[in-house]
């Protein structure tokens, strides 16, 4: 079973058990400056959880692209999905 996730929900008493239910965790993020995530996710990666951030492209972040590569590599998690933004309608 999978979790997508923005890591709001995620605190230190779900954790672990958060990285023991779920086979593969998907955080999303908007850019490359989130305390929120840049706090739960190393943790969440210390207790073996297999994290794969999930980025959305818009023009108002397209320039954090390398940014947002580089925070992957120093988070330490398993991948990186980017995520074209689409018009509806």
């Amino acid at each position: 079973m999978n979790l997508a996730t923005n890591t709001l929900v995620i605190g230190h008493e779900l954790e672990e058990t958060a990285a023991a239910l779920f086979s593969a965790i998907q955080v999303g993020l908007h850019g490359a400056q989130s305390e929120t995530y840049e706090a739960i996710v190393p943790r969440l990666v210390a207790r073996g959880a297999n994290i794969v951030l999930a980025f959305t492209v818009m023009p108002s972040n397209r320039a954090e692209l390398a940014d947002v590569l580089a925070l992957s590599r120093a988070l330490g998690v398993r991948g990186i999905r980017f995520i074209p933004l689409a018009a509806e309608g």
